[in-house]
């Protein structure tokens, strides 16, 4: 099961204050503040990093997103 939230614009700070405590996992792709593309993740794990990214592109795909 897919659990996404609706899609509302947030401060990245925020948003990463508001999932605090609700995953086991996570991927954070991001740009940081000179504007360079940014990557986290809290396994050190590659495999299980593009897996996540997939199911969270094809979950986003599926419901439409956000205009």
């Amino acid at each position: 099961m897919t659990n996404t939230e609706p899609f509302e614009e947030y401060k990245p700070d925020d948003l990463l204050m508001r999932a605090i405590g609700k995953f086991q996992r996570v991927v954070v792709i991001g740009v940081d503040m000179a504007g360079n593309d940014a990557f986290m993740c809290s396994l050190p794990d590659t495999g299980a990093a593009i897996y996540d990214i997939e199911r969270a592109k094809k979950a986003l795909l599926d419901s439409g997103g956000a205009g």
